[in-house]
């Protein structure tokens, strides 16, 4: 019998073998062709529909905004006509003794009332809906975000169609990948046909069996895994929740704002922007600040927030503003935790910021407060020194002065809040924090690349005053100059929570003080009129840091023994003021004349009133007098009883609302008093502030600090 036979049998029959696996392999191959180019042009597709989607986001928002621009200044045309029939009711009270022009005076009144009417027809905007003055308190901040939002749809739609792309441009990388495994398993069968040795033949073979298997499988994998769906469910629900964000101002506002953020996200799980964005919301709705930067939070927010940047990241999103943020967040929760591998991260996420936009000083505040935490006070002075400079230059050169001192304080009213957190649960670093405070805040109140000159000014007898609408200091300074001596009070409020003190920037921007009557100085800051929307201060605890150049010179604290107030804010009597939260604003007030609140039971209440009066009466010595004294007769019925003037009190020209030609009176209704007072406004005009009540209430603190807080705002 021949051995040799199977043998020679066995290898006759591997070329045909061979052969057969050669044709499956072309075949295989010729898919991953066809499907390599298929995706390709997908992708190519998808980017163009981005791009479109760009376009018409872009050409939506101008449009949306022309829109929302004409409207609004349609309805500011219908206040303005309102307010010209008020002031020509007022003057029909003037003319009682002319008849016919009285009656001419009302019939103007009623005039510019229709045009009103016809006017208010031509606008969306409806003054007692949703995106009104009264309904919304950063009017018209909501009307304009809610007409982007079809814009942010698109632009939605517009980053999922590039996601889309990338995610087919991975699968297409995934066929080339195929298509070369296939190329060599291709070459390693010829090469089993081209061999003789029976092992090598086989162990080419084999190989190539196994390239074509994975290729294979590779393959099958990609066709029956699922396709990309945009979901534009997904990107109506992010404008929905971008629009929501951008006119919060208090934690329900975020709150709805996240919700919405969750929705976007459970249909969408790769929307990235999705996931930084509600970091954000997450972090303010659950910081107590509501101005300037916010640097506080409670720890389960900060660790939630920042697992979304580090999701927004994961997902490709590694841009300034994302791990500048991440940078901020792994330091707030470093610091409260004593985490220094949280701390390392701070600075390592804060330098790539900084890497990517060098302009930015808040990053190079994060990252001298995270080495401060650290203890690197010689890195820490290195990084607040380029801080510093990148506040007050806005070019790489520092040439160019910024000269925004509104912008200068909001910055470092946030470095300061930050390194008084370090300070809280650093004790033992706290004379190298004063010196870092001391340092930073010198030098960007005197606007100046070096440190200001030493000043001898010393301060005594130092005074804190808290009302709702206002903070003010008060003190002795011996060998102050003016011409020398640049004073920045930085003014903090102690969060209920016991997150840390806050630097409230409103009340914070230098300001030279004023010499009063009694030989003292003082700086009366209004915090009423400075924020949006309109805020009364919280109650709680206050603090003044005050600098004289740089050097920390007199410092103090002081309590509120107030109830939070309710803002009122009213552009068009150029006036606002706080009241009791309780009280509810009168339903039949007339805009640009008289509008105002009182308590449900309508026995206690505060108004406001603007006239814009004649020459001839404004011109008067005593033209605020006689104005309030009209506004009490004509407006009569808003009071308890009728008030009539007390005479015996007589007319005084104290301060009101810093106007000129100020005058006060008291009326009396019967059952309580009417104090009233009123000034002149630099276009003429007169502003009319009351509160009414019962007697006994005048012997309370209350009607004076709702007086006290009424502030003029142009």
């Amino acid at each position: 019998m021949n051995a040799g036979a199977p043998a020679s049998r066995a290898d006759d029959r591997l070329p045909a073998a061979v052969a057969i696996v050669i044709a499956f392999a072309t075949l295989v191959a010729a898919l991953a062709g066809f499907l390599l180019a298929d995706a390709s042009n997908q992708a190519s597709d998808h980017r163009q529909q981005a791009e479109q989607l760009s376009l018409q986001a872009l050409s939506s928002s101008e449009s949306a905004q022309q829109n929302a621009q004409v409207n609004v200044e349609t309805f500011e045309r219908y206040q303005e006509q309102r307010t010209e029939s008020g002031n020509a009711l007022l003057a029909s009270l003037y003319a009682s003794a002319d008849p016919t022009r009285q009656t001419q005076l009302q019939l103007e009144a009623q005039r510019w009332d229709a045009i009103a009417a016809s006017t208010l027809k031509l606008t969306d905007i409806d003054p007692n809906g949703a995106f009104g003055p009264d309904k919304d308190p950063t009017f018209p901040q909501r009307y304009f975000a809610n007409a982007t939002q079809d814009s942010l749809r698109l632009n939605a739609l517009a980053d999922a169609a590039d996601e889309e792309a990338s995610y087919i441009d991975q699968r297409s990388a995934a066929y080339t990948a195929i298509l070369a495994m296939l190329a060599v398993s291709l070459y390693l069968f010829g090469l089993t046909l081209a061999v003789s040795g029976r092992g090598l033949r086989l162990g080419f073979l084999g190989v190539g069996l196994v390239l074509l298997g994975v290729g294979s499988l590779w393959l099958a994998q990609g066709i029956l895994a699922p396709a990309y769906a945009t979901n534009d469910e997904a990107a109506t629900a992010y404008a929905q929740a971008r629009v929501t964000s951008l006119t919060a101002f208090d934690s329900g506002g975020y709150q709805a704002a996240e919700a919405l953020y969750d929705k976007a996200i459970q249909l969408r799980p790769t929307f990235a922007r999705a996931y930084a964005e509600r970091a954000d919301v997450i972090f303010e709705g659950a910081s107590p600040q509501r101005s300037g930067f916010a640097s506080l939070a409670p720890p389960d927010a900060l660790q939630r927030a920042r697992a979304d940047l580090e999701s927004a990241r994961a997902l490709g999103l590694s841009n300034a503003t994302t791990l500048g943020e991440l940078g901020f967040y792994s330091f707030a929760q470093g610091i409260q935790s004593g985490s220094t591998d949280l701390l390392d991260q701070s600075i390592s996420y804060t330098q790539q910021a900084i890497s990517q936009d060098p302009g930015e000083p808040v990053y190079r505040y994060n990252l001298g407060v995270a080495l401060t935490a650290l203890g690197r006070i010689d890195d820490a002075r290195g990084a607040y020194n380029d801080a510093v400079g990148r506040t007050l230059y806005t070019d790489d050169a520092l040439t160019q002065l910024r000269q925004d001192p509104g912008t200068e304080e909001a910055v470092l009213a946030g470095a300061l809040t930050d390194l008084e957190t370090v300070r809280k649960y650093r004790t033992d670093l706290d004379e190298q924090i004063q010196d870092l405070k001391a340092f930073i805040v010198g030098r960007v109140a005197a606007e100046s690349r070096n440190a200001p000159p030493q000043s001898p000014a010393v301060f005594s007898n130092l005074q804190l005053d808290v009302f709702p609408a206002e903070l003010q200091w008060q003190a002795n300074i011996a060998s102050y100059d003016p011409t020398r001596d640049v004073i920045s009070a930085q003014w903090y409020h102690q969060d209920p929570q016991g997150l840390g003190w806050a630097v409230i920037p409103e009340v914070s921007t230098p300001d030279a003080p004023t010499l009063g009557t009694d030989g003292r100085y003082f700086r009366l800051a209004a915090y009423l009129g400075a924020i949006a929307p309109a805020q009364c201060l919280p109650s709680g605890q206050y603090k003044v840091e005050i600098y004289v150049n740089g050097r920390l010179a007199a410092q103090g604290s002081a309590g509120t023994n107030f109830t939070d107030y309710q803002a009122f804010l009213a552009r068009d009597l150029t006036s606002a003021f706080c009241v009791p939260p309780d009280w509810v604003r009168r339903s039949d007030g007339m805009p640009g004349l008289m509008d105002g609140f009182q308590s449900s039971d309508k026995q206690y209440g505060a108004y406001l009133a603007r006239y814009g009066v004649p020459g001839s009466i404004s011109a008067l010595p005593d033209a605020a007098a006689q104005v309030e004294d009209v506004t009490l007769k004509a407006f009569a019925d808003w009071f308890p009883a009728t008030p009539s003037y007390d005479a015996a009190d007589g007319t005084t020209s104290d301060y009101f609302e810093g106007l000129s030609g100020t005058a006060w009176r008291w009326y009396d209704y019967g059952t309580g008093y009417v104090r009233v007072g009123a000034g002149l406004t630099s276009d003429g005009a007169v502003a009319v502030g009351m509160v009414y009540g019962p007697y006994d209430w005048f012997n309370t603190d209350d009607p004076f600090r709702i007086l006290n807080s009424m502030i003029h705002v142009e």
